[in-house]
């Protein structure tokens, strides 16, 4: 769940950066706005399916990762109490 949220929280800066340059030299917000999202718009379906594929694969990983973590954790705090 950490890597997702790093990689939300870089984009994040990384579109806020964007916003506030095109702000900056004088680009309305809207403008701006529709600047950024730009090449998601311009993306076919088959650019799509693969993003939302990487994505799902992303998300799934992280939580298989964080059970297998919390497993782990659990059933070394059972064999130190015994």
């Amino acid at each position: 769940m950490k890597i997702i949220g790093i990689i939300i929280l870089i984009m994040g800066l990384l579109i806020g950066f964007s916003l506030s340059i095109d702000v900056l030299i004088g680009i309305d917000l809207n403008t701006a706005l529709q600047n950024a999202l730009y090449p998601f718009l311009a993306m076919e379906g088959a650019e799509l399916f693969v993003l939302f594929l990487f994505i799902l694969i992303l998300v799934i990983e992280s939580i298989l990762f964080s059970k297998k973590e919390r497993k782990t954790s659990n059933s070394t705090k059972q064999s130190q109490v015994k």
